[in-house]
């Protein structure tokens, strides 16, 4: 999936483009196929506070 990125993110081809890091999540899909049209465009990082991780 790392190739498709740019695709959806296009400003990452901008050469003026500047970041000191980059976060990038994914999950497995329990009752759906992953697919592009269902990740959610954040632009900024985003948390619904639960965190289930043990």
């Amino acid at each position: 999936m790392a190739d498709q990125v740019g695709v959806f993110y296009t400003d990452l081809a901008d050469p003026d483009l500047k970041s000191a890091f980059a976060l990038v999540h994914s999950r497995f899909s329990t009752n759906t196929l992953g697919h592009w049209k269902l990740a959610h465009p954040y632009r900024y990082l985003a948390h619904n506070g639960e965190n289930q991780h043990r």
